[in-house]
């Protein structure tokens, strides 16, 4: 959750119990008090998981406003023909390029697992891409498809 949040009620509080096993309580409790749930994980494993829900959702959103500010076709034009989805990609464009551009920089840049999501996405986009140089609409969705089974049908 992020600044624009107004309460910690639901919001997730991730621990990393390290040298603070006398102190730890005051703040679990301080949080949970408010609502928060409480994780506990090691460090790595927050880093990690992180890469994936921070860094990945930020550096996505990067590259959308890098893509969308060397369109030609200027805001109101976009706005125009956009969809709803579109309509939140820009709003979340509009929070990491205008609230405060450093603290996504850092978000993604201090993150150790940031290169492997690089990576990760390197390798997809050049899976897609030879998807759609071909033009093959049916082997993207037979892509997603099996994809989906594999992962999110776990």
């Amino acid at each position: 959750f992020g600044p624009s949040e107004r309460s910690l009620n639901g919001q997730g509080i991730v621990f990393c119990p390290a040298r603070i096993d006398r102190w730890a309580s005051w703040p679990r409790d301080l949080f949970a008090g408010r609502g928060a749930r409480i994780i506990e994980a090691s460090a790595a494993q927050h880093d990690e998981i992180m890469s994936l829900v921070q860094a990945l959702t930020h550096l996505s959103t990067m590259l959308t406003g890098l893509a969308l500010a060397g369109s030609a076709y200027p805001r109101e034009t976009l706005e125009t023909f956009a969809t709803p989805r579109f309509m939140e990609r820009l709003e979340a464009v509009d929070r990491v390029f205008g609230e405060n551009p450093r603290l996504y920089a850092e978000i993604v840049a201090a993150n150790p697992g940031t290169a492997h999501i690089i990576a990760s996405l390197e390798k997809n986009l050049e899976i897609l891409k030879d998807f759609i140089v071909r033009g093959d609409a049916a082997g993207i969705a037979d892509l997603l498809r099996n994809k989906h089974k594999e992962y999110f049908l776990q």
